[in-house]
């Protein structure tokens, strides 16, 4: 069964501090009251579990900027650390120690990675896939709700990431 709702901008505005004492700390990114919506909105219902699709886009490479330095345009491959961080490389380094993982280890964690396209992928999946999985898990817990994510499954990440990238998309083949 399928349900729809619709909310406005007062909406956003009249959930958005609840959200944030929810999620304990500032808010990653705005959809975090949505998803707190959806959350209230099952809630109301009775559901006690939903599924979310949370990590599938970094698992099949979903985002536009994946394929944007797929290996074609000959990205190197000590730049990846960088591009895959979305800041400028000479912040990195003190963001990284700050937060005490440094650049290095983000450079073994695609180490034997032969293309580009599984080495974004597989940066995001180990460096930026935790919070996306935080703000379902907080805005689930607020709810009572049980959010699980099907493509954050490790056997499921494990089989996906071993699949040639070219079967695993349409968009890394040449026009």
């Amino acid at each position: 069964v399928h349900h729809s709702h619709s909310f406005r901008n007062q909406d956003f505005k009249s959930l958005l501090a609840e959200s944030i004492w929810f999620f304990e700390y500032p808010l990653p990114h705005p959809n975090v009251v949505p998803n707190y919506i959806v959350c209230m909105k099952a809630k109301e219902r009775g559901i006690k579990v939903l599924l979310s699709g949370e990590g599938g886009d970094e698992v099949f490479g979903g985002y536009k900027w994946y394929f944007k330095n797929n290996g074609r345009e000959g990205i190197a491959r000590k730049e990846l650390v960088h591009a895959a961080s979305y800041n400028k490389a000479e912040d990195m380094s003190h963001i990284f120690s700050a937060l005490e993982l440094d650049l290095s280890e983000r450079g073994r964690i695609i180490e034997g990675v032969k293309d580009n396209f599984s080495s974004l992928l597989l940066l995001d999946q180990k460096c930026h896939l935790q919070k996306w999985l935080q703000k379902q898990d907080r805005m689930g817990m607020a709810c009572s709700i049980e959010m699980r994510v099907p493509y954050c499954n490790i056997k499921v990440m494990d089989y996906v990431n071993s699949i040639d990238p070219l079967t695993k998309t349409d968009s890394l083949k040449e026009p």
